[in-house]
């Protein structure tokens, strides 16, 4: 289904006034759903699906695994899941899940899940240890968890935004848990570079029409350098985001 803000394919005389509505439009920034980041979107650098998904059949073991997705939203990990055979269900408070309830209190039984995942929900919950107990509470003995959550990230309603994480404090969530890994998601530079792209992402918006190319060029150099920056800076002081990886 096209994007309600996408504008239409159809052929049409691009005037002055069709490229400042294009200029305007502030899903032409941040690129849409059900597409790939484009190099001048300020999401450019951080959505890195694919090497979400590799990470994650590295640390996924086992065949016909029952797999729950916390926070799943519209089920984005479906198709991964399902064609390596596994039963994907997710759950989340929106509409468009398996399960509508809520991650501090859900309505499954006790070892239900043979892997569950959790990717940026901790920091939209109230009470962060919950969600983490009643993820171990479904788990069945021996299954995992993998879950990311945001170190240094801007302020993102959805529909709220209460925390923020450093690897002590994600692993006191889950020192229930054994042989709990907490991952870096690369160093301080590439995390530099991501919030820079955000805070150029909130100028966009702001910005007289005339002023938004060049808003457009500086977001292209900063995810160019931000890319280059990926592969090389593993400073560990200002880290983005976090992985980790556990066993009940």
């Amino acid at each position: 289904m096209k994007h309600p803000y996408h504008p239409s394919r159809e052929k049409r005389k691009y005037g002055l006034k069709e490229i400042f509505r294009i200029l305007g439009d502030r899903y032409w920034l941040m690129g849409y759903p059900d597409k790939k980041p484009r190099i001048w979107h300020w999401d450019f650098l951080c959505n890195d699906k694919k090497g979400v998904e590799k990470t994650i059949l590295m640390f996924l073991k086992g065949k016909n695994l029952k797999v729950l997705d916390v926070g799943g939203g519209v089920s984005k990990y479906r198709k991964l899941f399902s064609e390596m055979g596994h039963k994907y269900t997710s759950i989340d408070i929106e509409e468009g899940a398996d399960i509508k309830g809520d991650a501090e209190k859900m309505p499954i039984p006790e070892n239900s899940f043979d892997f569950v995942i959790c990717m940026q929900v901790l920091e939209h919950v109230r009470h962060p240890q919950k969600v983490v107990d009643e993820i171990y509470r479904v788990l069945k003995k021996g299954g995992k968890v993998f879950l990311t959550a945001p170190g240094i990230w801007a302020l993102h309603l959805c529909p709220e935004d209460n925390w923020r994480f450093m690897p002590g404090g994600l692993k006191i969530l889950l020192e229930k848990f054994r042989n709990v890994k907490v991952f870096n998601c690369w160093g301080s530079s590439f995390c530099f570079a991501q919030n820079w792209a955000i805070y150029l992402g909130h100028i966009y918006a702001r910005a007289f029409f005339i002023l938004k190319p060049l808003v457009i060029l500086l977001l292209i150099l900063t995810n160019l350098v931000g890319t280059a920056l990926k592969g090389i800076s593993r400073s560990e002081h200002y880290v983005i985001n976090y992985t980790v990886t556990a066993e009940k």
